[in-house]
This record gives structure tokens, C-alpha cells and sequence, in this order.
């Protein structure tokens, strides 16, 4: 069920958001490998980045994480009924409260902190002097 696995990921999210991590871990020392970030809905994949909350979808043509303008909480992404022109309906409404997650495992999650030597929107390696990351334009400062 889709809603569930977005659940899980937005609960696995809400509790290491708070927390400090190590800035010499990797992103996968921190916060594990970057497939349990990721919701699939139909042939769209959503991650939800650890350091910042946001939703990002996945443009296949670019090769590149996009920013879909909601946050962790802002949204449900879902399937459309089978045979319509957009197979991905996204709800502006959170996930039920009453969902709750799969495994909710508070135990071994790393701390999580923003890497200031990463672009925000695309986690590409950037230099405190840079005012725009050169791999996807976003303003660094």
C-alpha cells in the first residue's frame, strides 16, 4: 500500500529531523541507503531528503532529483484509477493520523543535521564561496 510506505518514510523522517549527526558519516552512514528514502507510485518515484523534509520526484529524462513543492506531512502521492491520462494523483492533505507505521522502530536511527557542504535540492558536493549550485542552478546563499 502506498500510503503506508509514505508513512513509514515521513515517520522514519520525524525522528532523526531533530537530531545532530556526524558531518564525517556519508549519507548512507547517516541515514542509511537512499532506498528506503524512496516511494515508488506507479512509475513516478518520490524521495524524501533526510536533511531537509522535502519531497523530490525523479525526472527520468534529466536524471535528476526535482523538488515537487510539498514537504514531509504537506501530502499523499496515490494512483489514480487505472486508465487515466495522469496515473499519480497527489492530495494536498497529510496522511491520515490514524495510519500508523509499518515497524516503528525508534532504535539505530543516525542523527541527522544539514550537510552545508551539499546542495540542498540536488545533494551535489558545492564550496562555502559558491552562491549557486552548478549542478541543478538552486541558490546556495
Amino acid at each position: 500500500m502506498i500510503a503506508q510506505k509514505q508513512s513509514d518514510i515521513e515517520y522514519r523522517y520525524k525522528m532523526i529531523k531533530d537530531q545532530d549527526i556526524n558531518p564525517e558519516m556519508t549519507m548512507d552512514e547517516a541515514f542509511g541507503p537512499i532506498e528506503e528514502w524512496i516511494l515508488e507510485v506507479g512509475k513516478i518515484q518520490y524521495w524524501l531528503n533526510p536533511l531537509n523534509g522535502s519531497w523530490y520526484y525523479l525526472d527520468p529524462i534529466h536524471e535528476s532529483w526535482e523538488h515537487s513543492g510539498y514537504q514531509a506531512g504537506e501530502a499523499t502521492f496515490t494512483l489514480r484509477e487505472e486508465g487515466e491520462e495522469q496515473p499519480v494523483k497527489i492530495f494536498t492533505t497529510p496522511i491520515s493520523a490514524d495510519l500508523v507505521p509499518a515497524s516503528p522502530s525508534e532504535a539505530g536511527f543516525p542523527t541527522a543535521t544539514a550537510d552545508t557542504n551539499r546542495c540542498p535540492s540536488c545533494q551535489a558536493e558545492v564550496t562555502p564561496d559558491q552562491k549557486f549550485c552548478t549542478s541543478c542552478g538552486n541558490k546556495l546563499q
